[in-house]
């Protein structure tokens, strides 16, 4: 009897964990909820293809050329590469993978100025500072400023009067 009403609970207890499962769903510790179904991540460089299911379970395909994911993931659609623009001085120091975005820096004379993990983001040209303005700052491609002996002028990206007014 006792058995019996044990094999009961378990059964009961069982059902509702199903139950739960199937609609409240609590994935493991290593799984991501995606569209109501428990899946495990795809690995850096692939994307989720199709549903996945405890039956089916997570099925990933590489991305597609021009795109990339740089994580484990559960998207089902890579990242677009990231373009260099020439006409914004920029210029592609590292070529997208499946497993990483394009990296850019600035083509030669420009310097950059705003910069987001380890890829510059926007470049300006270079600019002659008057006499009596001093460089403000640099340009992150270049370790020191351009300076023309000949006039006595600074080339810079920002350039700076005494008065802190800058040009």
């Amino acid at each position: 009897m006792v058995n019996i009403y044990c094999f009961m609970m378990f059964r009961m207890f069982l059902t509702t964990q199903l139950m739960l499962s199937a609609h409240g769903q609590k994935c493991m510790v290593e799984q991501h909820e995606v569209d109501g179904e428990c899946c495990y991540p795809c690995h850096s460089g692939y994307k989720l293809h199709g549903m996945c299911s405890i039956m089916r379970g997570t099925m990933c395909v590489p991305c597609d050329p021009g795109t990339y994911t740089a994580h484990e993931n559960v998207l089902k659609k890579c990242f677009q590469c990231k373009v260099c623009d020439p006409e914004l001085g920029l210029v592609t120091r590292r070529e997208c993978s499946s497993t990483s975005n394009t990296v850019c820096s600035c083509s030669s004379g420009y310097f950059c100025t705003d910069t987001k993990d380890d890829n510059c983001e926007k470049c300006v040209g270079p600019r002659v500072c008057s006499p009596g303005q001093y460089v403000k700052s640099r340009g992150l491609n270049s370790p020191y400023p351009l300076y023309n002996s000949g006039t006595g002028l600074s080339i810079s990206y920002l350039c700076i009067s005494p008065n802190n007014s800058g040009k």
